[in-house]
């Protein structure tokens, strides 16, 4: 009886290694190296088990800035938005990127905000910040992002902004991702130890 417990229990910790490592996300950073332009539909950026894809139709790729995804805001062909999600599916969490203001956004960007990052979890918000303003390309997020699954990037178009005579666009690199684990992994993991203990209790009474 005890050997098929054992058996059990072993395989009850296999199991929550096997689901931790599966459902975690490895830190990472997607640099836009092999960034392809792109002037069709669907098309997508992957790289490190991660997926962008542009909201709504616009030119795909980089422009001013090389191996940096570029988004117009007014007017411009480019895309105004974009997500940026697991493969598979799964949970992550984002920890920073690079803004890069153009044009006569390097005005605006020393006080002004001009892009807004929102978290997503099964579909619904969780988090969301406006970044671009400030002095440095690094922008660094909160603990709000550190467990969605989609975060959607979208160029902002403020009053002081003339849509008509000024072509406002920025690029976004080095999407930084931290690694975020499934509870499940750790609840099996958990779970398998305390009965192993539990089992040798019982084999030493």
């Amino acid at each position: 009886m005890f050997n098929s417990f054992a058996k059990y229990v072993s395989r009850l910790v296999a199991a929550g290694v096997f689901a931790g490592m599966a459902g975690s996300a490895s830190a990472t950073v997607i640099s836009f190296d092999d960034l392809d332009f792109c002037l069709e539909l669907n098309c997508t950026h992957v790289e490190g088990g991660f997926e962008v894809t542009p909201v709504g139709n616009g030119d795909f790729g980089d422009f001013t800035t090389d191996d940096a995804l570029h988004f117009d805001i007014s007017p411009g062909s480019f895309i105004r938005a974009a997500t940026v999600a697991r493969l598979d599916g799964n949970l992550f969490g984002v920890t920073g990127l690079d803004v890069i203001p153009l044009g006569p956004l390097t005005t605006f960007a020393a006080t002004q905000p001009f892009v807004r990052f929102t978290g997503l979890r099964n579909g619904l918000p969780v988090a969301m910040v406006m970044g671009g303003a400030g002095s440095g390309p690094s922008f660094s997020f909160g603990t709000g992002f550190a467990n969605i699954d989609s975060l959607l990037i979208e160029g902002v178009l403020t009053p002081d902004m003339d849509p008509i005579f000024a072509d406002y666009h920025f690029d976004i690199d080095n999407i930084r991702i931290s690694a975020v684990p499934l509870p499940l992994g750790g609840a099996l993991l958990a779970s398998g130890i305390f009965a192993l203990g539990l089992y040798r209790r019982r084999g030493t009474a």
